[in-house]
């Protein structure tokens, strides 16, 4: 309808580790690869080379320019300090963008004008941390269900830029009517009735979720390897 703002759409890239393309570091910056060679574990320095290259190529291909001439820079959402916090793309500050990786996968979610958080996980059993993370008034859950709570949250904190500064059982997510609800005890109901959450598609041995700081209209579903190949970076 004339008049009605067009909600943001998100763009979401997977991939496969071992199904990137060689010579990503190409795409690092000097402080980049620097701490890509710092890993010790082949599988942690493939999993931090294959988000900031996946990262830099959505970018690039959002803002129309070339993935080596982007760069990231830290600002907090919480402080303004720009020795931490989320990276964001320099002189672009209106592309957010949230990488996760888990096992052998890789996620990048990219929109513009929204802050975001997604999180991947491998399924496995954490009912030893139950009580670090359902809150007073969820139901208790196990295996799972826990499990998809877990992700859910942690998209969540992402999104709002507090990570592990604020504990899950401050959280509380219930679903209404096929939606999933959010409330936090220190938010502002405008705040929290406006966040997006939605359990992402996944295979049998990860679990997904996107959290948005507000209303989404689309959300997309990509290859990152295939990016990744077709790219020319």
């Amino acid at each position: 309808m004339p008049g009605l703002a067009k909600l943001p759409s998100v763009d979401i890239w997977c991939a496969a580790i071992e199904d990137l393309p060689e010579g990503l570091e190409r795409l690092l910056t000097a402080e980049e690869a620097k701490r890509w060679r710092s890993y010790r574990h082949a599988k942690r320095a493939a999993q931090f080379l294959g988000g900031r290259a996946l990262v830099k190529v959505a970018v690039a291909q959002t803002l129309n320019v070339e993935p080596k001439a982007l760069v990231l820079e830290h600002r907090c959402q919480l402080c303004g300090a720009r020795s931490h916090g989320k990276p964001r793309p320099k002189g672009a500050g209106h592309i957010s963008f949230s990488v996760s990786h888990a096992g052998d996968q890789v996620v990048v979610a990219v929109s513009e004008g929204i802050h975001l958080g997604i999180d991947l996980e491998v399924s496995r059993n954490i009912d030893h941390l139950q009580d670090e993370i359902l809150s007073s008034t969820e139901q208790r859950v196990l295996g799972f269900g826990l499990l998809r709570c877990w992700v859910r949250k942690e998209a969540v904190l992402k999104a709002t830029g507090e990570g592990l500064m604020r504990s899950m059982r401050s959280l509380a997510i219930e679903q209404d009517e096929g939606r999933l609800q959010i409330s936090c005890d220190d938010w502002r109901e405008a705040v929290a009735s406006r966040m997006t959450l939605i359990d992402l598609p996944s295979d049998s041995k990860h679990l997904a979720a996107l959290a948005a700081l507000d209303n989404v209209g689309s959300v997309r579903m990509h290859s990152g390897s295939m990016l990744l190949r077709m790219s020319g970076w």
